[in-house]
């Protein structure tokens, strides 16, 4: 063996040696990482023996209005779930066990109340001016100037959201 083959094999084992180490160290870091995320990962909710929406039936008021936010506090939920909350009141909306108040509008938040809540609601309630004219010019069949709509959509109250003008 000649002394450049001697030269080559050490510098394989040398590299060996250095490349064996650098797998230990990685896979001791690994091990530790992973340790670390076990500790840190946040924990799995639980799933809740009672559905959500008969929890909801049973903390909200029967003599007052709430709101998402309201439900969030009661429940002890997070604000993440406020997405879950909110499709869970339009699903009890449409089943008829809950009924919603006020519709969320630039700065109103909505509200919603028990079916036993209040006076009961009428289809002229909820809407805006818009949604009246149109059903109202549905109903009709005929056209109608707009002053005309106005001044019977207002004198007849038919709905909540009468400051606004028919132009």
């Amino acid at each position: 063996m000649t002394a450049f083959d001697e030269l080559k094999r050490q510098a394989a084992a040398k590299r060996d040696a250095a490349i064996r180490e650098a797998r230990k160290e990685y896979r001791e870091t690994i091990r530790s990482l992973d340790g670390l995320r076990c500790k840190l990962a946040p924990k799995k909710r639980k799933r809740s023996s009672v559905p959500l929406h008969e929890r909801i039936l049973q903390v909200i008021p029967t003599d007052a209005c709430f709101t998402v936010s309201d439900l969030e506090s009661w429940l002890g939920l997070n604000y993440s779930d406020h997405d879950l909350i909110r499709s869970t009141l339009y699903r009890m909306i449409k089943r008829g066990q809950i009924k919603r108040m006020r519709r969320s509008r630039c700065r109103e938040v909505a509200m919603f109340a028990s079916v036993e809540y209040g006076p009961s609601v009428s289809k002229w309630d909820d809407m805006t001016l818009v949604e009246a004219a149109e059903t109202v010019l549905r109903e009709l069949g005929r056209p109608i100037s707009a002053m005309a709509l106005g001044t019977w959509l207002r004198s007849d109250c038919r709905c909540k959201n009468d400051a606004q003008v028919v132009a």
